[in-house]
């Protein structure tokens, strides 16, 4: 639990059980609460906000201990668990009552922080945000689920509630889990919802309407986010439309700091100076080494327990210069494209337009999904088969469509990014806007045709930066915000063929954030020797899943389409495996 010198880990020891809880951040404002008379705990992970009125209230409640947890326990006294149902954030609360002989923990609205349960008999035996320390703590490390190992190569990621681990599950999000303590000394956990993901499409809403609404929402959450007592803000900042929106969000700029990640100052790096220029902030450029991906792999998987690809692990190398640079609070626009543009739908582009339509199920959606032909295969159909059963593939309704995008989103603890998301919520001091129930309110009533061609997050973007920010070019586009379809396509077009004739000399280098992995995996000897170093035991732990050894085909046969797809699942579980450890059986 401490992957760093500086993270906190607390310890709590009662008569029938103990807490652990480490955190990254500042323990003053997140830490614990206890009350004077030692029948009440507070314990929080992740990240909640509040109205400022909220805070100034827990200042004055008496002991040492988190402000957070004090406005928690506040509302705890005034409404019980029920009092705590509309919290706000990414986060998984622990309310310990000893007069109620009951631990309570309560799941943010979206599952964005994990929390899982080791049970047996219906008895709780550990619960834990983490599978991999859990198991280790329970000496379950070789109970592995071969299906959740299998699905993840075939689709790059596992479905919820599902862990690599048979006995450890997910808990639900949006819950409430009570564990009481019977007479016989014996632990049960019930569970409740306290809150459900239930789209609500008014037809009477227009678009413009809705972009209003959002944009207020955004205001919301960010100005709950960057109050000065988080100490300086950090705002992750690319050339799309996402982090402007946030930025410009904000009614207080003066505490706040922009970063932008590249590998030199190519065209996304220009457009995010550009823009924080424009809004008046201070640009810091993080540029990558060469092995920026390979030097980081290992802790990467460690941290984020290698359910998601190694490729998004963009955050962890950069802890150090964060630190440095006095940084406390993160602000990123992640899962914006997820909620408002679309991802998790069935899109399909028109031909020669590139203009998105709506299109039939797919399995492959804004992820790819490889048809392995593998042992485990049946039982991943199987998955896959009760989380879309054939109705709700074949229905093209606006609530059909948004159940299956719910179906694959939700909990976005388990998207397959979710290295981008796990790492820096596990040890930097994250605070994510996207998850603020103003702006789920709103998600919730947006109805899938205003999500295509980024139509009404583009107006809500416009709201938010007026003319001067919005005209600088949306570095995913290459025009400004908001321009006709038929200029982006003009553009990206135009961008198309320079990309094609960049690929003529091949280079680490993109014009977009992230790098070329074709030309990274086929130069990188960090990969290789990843890759080779205990390649006997990994070749008889993959032909267990794989019924085929992967050991055949060189790395630089790995390096385009599917195939890089699947070489980065292969690497990150194999490092997975790695660190567990275990001999090679099935």
């Amino acid at each position: 639990m401490k992957y760093f010198d500086d993270i906190s880990v607390c310890v709590y020891k009662f008569e029938y059980f103990s807490l652990f809880l480490s955190r990254p951040d500042n323990m003053d404002i997140w830490g614990p609460y206890e009350n004077n008379d030692g029948n009440l705990l507070i314990a929080l992970a992740g990240r909640v906000a509040f109205e400022e009125a909220d805070w100034e209230r827990a200042g004055n409640v008496a002991g040492p201990g988190g402000l957070a947890c004090k406005a928690i326990y506040n509302q705890y006294l005034a409404g019980g668990i029920r009092g705590l149902e509309n919290l706000n954030g990414n986060f998984a609360v622990l309310v310990i009552d000893a007069d109620k002989s009951a631990i309570q923990i309560l799941t943010d609205r979206c599952g964005m922080f994990p929390c899982y349960a080791l049970m047996e008999d219906q008895q709780p035996l550990l619960i834990g945000s983490h599978p991999d320390i859990m198991a280790t703590a329970m000496h379950v490390s070789q109970d592995w689920d071969w299906t959740s190992l299998a699905e993840f190569l075939m689709t790059g990621k596992v479905s919820s509630p599902y862990s690599y681990y048979r006995r450890i599950r997910a808990l639900d999000y949006g819950s409430v889990h009570e564990i009481g303590l019977n007479q016989d000394r014996a632990f049960r956990l019930s569970s409740r919802k306290h809150f459900q993901l239930t789209y609500k499409i008014d037809r009477k809403n227009s678009e413009s309407d809705l972009a209003e609404e959002l944009a207020a929402a955004f205001r919301k959450a960010v100005n709950r986010r960057t109050l000065p007592k988080f100490g300086q803000t950090g705002l992750s900042l690319s050339g799309g439309l996402d982090s402007r929106t946030l930025l410009c969000s904000a009614d207080d700029k003066s505490n706040i700091r922009t970063f932008c990640f590249a590998d030199q100052n190519n065209y996304e790096y220009r457009i995010a100076k550009e823009i924080a220029q424009a809004a008046g902030v201070e640009f810091i450029p993080l540029i990558r080494d060469f092995d920026h991906y390979g030097d980081h792999a290992e802790m990467g998987v460690k941290i984020s327990g290698g359910m998601g690809n190694l490729a998004n692990n963009h955050y962890l190398g950069f802890r150090d210069d964060l630190r440095n640079h006095g940084i406390e609070n993160i602000l990123t626009g992640c899962y914006c494209d997820y909620f408002f543009k679309g991802l998790a739908l069935d899109i399909t582009k028109q031909r020669y337009m590139k203009i998105e339509r709506l299109s039939s199920f797919n399995d492959t959606y804004y992820h790819t999904y490889l048809p392995l032909n593998m042992p485990y295969s049946p039982q991943i159909k199987e998955r896959l088969q009760h989380l879309f059963p054939e109705d709700l593939k074949n229905d093209r309704s606006d609530l059909g469509r948004l159940k299956r995008e719910k179906k694959r989103l939700f909990p976005i603890s388990y998207e397959a990014d979710n290295q981008m998301r796990l790492i820096p919520q596990r040890v930097f001091p994250w605070y994510l806007p996207i998850v603020d129930n103003d702006i789920v309110d709103v998600y919730l009533k947006i109805p899938p045709r205003y999500k295509l061609n980024a139509s009404l997050f583009s107006r809500v973007t416009a709201i938010q930066c007026g003319k001067s920010i919005a005209k600088i070019p949306n570095a995913n586009t290459g025009v400004r915000v908001g321009a006709p379809l038929p200029l982006a396509t003009i553009s990206l077009y135009q961008r198309a063929l320079a990309k094609h004739l960049r690929r003529r000399v091949q280079g680490m280098t993109t014009e977009e954030s992230w790098p070329n992995w074709e030309y990274y995996i086929d130069h990188s000897r960090k990969i290789e020797s990843l890759w080779m170093r205990n390649k006997e035991k990994a070749r008889d732990l993959f032909r267990n899943i794989l019924d085929e050894d992967p050991y055949e085909k060189s790395i630089q046969e790995y390096k385009s389409g599917f195939d890089l797809e699947l070489f980065l699942r292969l690497l990150t579980l194999k490092l997975w495996f790695e660190q567990r450890d275990v001999p090679a059986h099935s």
